[in-house]
């Protein structure tokens, strides 16, 4: 969470929204979280999660139809972590704090299982992550939004918006970096098939592992705050992005990519399909997440006093949003299949 947001989150705050969902301040478990404060509880009808955003991240609206969305999701069958509402029947409470501002909270289930540890992203595991995210698409294929603009296009992302204004921290050419990737893919074509509502961040962080009774894996999605318009290939991409940051030492970057995009798009395609054009925007989606993480982090940490855990994300980070090299040597268009098909 921004730090001037964060500040605003007092115990008075917290108390009154942990009051609307049915819980206590002192029940409360501070839950690893970047962009928002997010905690565990136990309610009468079983674990569940806390999060506040707040105004200056989204809108009540956008929270809105985040939820309205995964409520849908949830309601045809897909594994994901649904909302509950409030003591007195929101989705959404919002707590205004003492500068204006406010917080808008909500409560989810919470996930069954645990974060996948590297050493369980096996390619069965990978596998069930890319069905889910083919299934995601085929689901919010047939999804009528309740307010057709709540979750915004990718271009209007609050971290892409006001990114100029954090220029002054990041080394000389990450932002012209920033500006081209942001004006090329704004400008790639948005066809019905290739462009809709993503998740946009379904990397390990946000899912949780645990195994049916006949020992398959089973991944549930949650953390929707980032859910936006733009192209299908976001969630692949994104994949790819954050399953690269386990390569096993002494493997080649390149090999592990090309086995981790095999299994992804196996269980992906039992689903939904991924064309040649639409792959041939990964690279730099690829890119994209590097520049703009590379920005968020001097947003969000303060560079003269991180940890050892904060100072090796950001140099893993800095390296490639300094560069003009792709963030894996691969030719994606190579992963299509000539005969795409999409149904469940």
């Amino acid at each position: 969470m921004d730090p001037l947001a964060q500040a605003q989150l007092t115990p008075d705050v917290l108390s009154e929204v942990a009051a609307r969902f049915g819980a206590r301040p002192e029940g409360l478990t501070q839950l690893g979280s970047f962009e928002n404060a997010v905690y565990a509880f136990e309610s009468a009808e079983g674990p569940r999660v806390l999060r506040l955003v707040h105004s200056s991240h989204r809108t009540r609206a956008g929270v809105r139809a985040e939820l309205h969305w995964l409520a849908f999701l949830e309601g045809a069958g897909l594994s994901v972590a649904g909302p509950h509402p409030s003591l007195a029947g929101e989705l959404v409470e919002s707590v205004v704090a003492a500068d204006g501002s406010a917080f808008h909270a909500s409560s989810f289930t919470r996930a069954p299982g645990e974060r996948a540890a590297p050493h369980e992203l096996t390619g069965d595991v990978v596998r069930a992550w890319g069905a889910l995210l083919g299934r995601l698409r085929v689901l919010t294929g047939t999804y009528v939004p309740e307010d057709p603009r709540g979750r915004p296009d990718w271009t209007e992302d609050p971290y892409h918006v006001t990114r100029h204004a954090y220029a002054h921290l990041v080394e000389p050419g990450v932002m012209e970096r920033y500006d081209a990737l942001v004006e090329r893919l704004a400008s790639a074509p948005r066809g019905s098939g290739s462009y809709g509502l993503v998740h946009g961040d379904a990397h390990p962080g946000n899912f949780h592992l645990s195994r049916r009774e006949d020992g398959s894996p089973l991944v549930t999605l949650f953390d929707f705050d980032d859910a936006a318009r733009n192209f299908h290939a976001q969630d692949v991409a994104m994949a790819v992005y954050y399953g690269l940051w386990n390569v096993p030492e002494g493997e080649d970057r390149a090999a592990f990519a090309r086995r981790f995009l095999t299994d992804l798009l196996e269980g992906y395609r039992e689903h939904a399909e991924l064309p040649a054009e639409d792959l041939a925007l990964v690279p730099d989606l690829l890119k994209l997440r590097e520049v703009m993480l590379y920005v968020v982090l001097h947003r969000h940490l303060d560079m003269q006093n991180l940890d050892e855990g904060q100072r090796l994300l950001v140099e893993g980070v800095r390296r490639g949003a300094t560069s003009d090299e792709p963030y894996v040597d691969l030719d994606f268009t190579e992963f299509s299949r000539a005969a795409p098909m999409l149904g469940e």
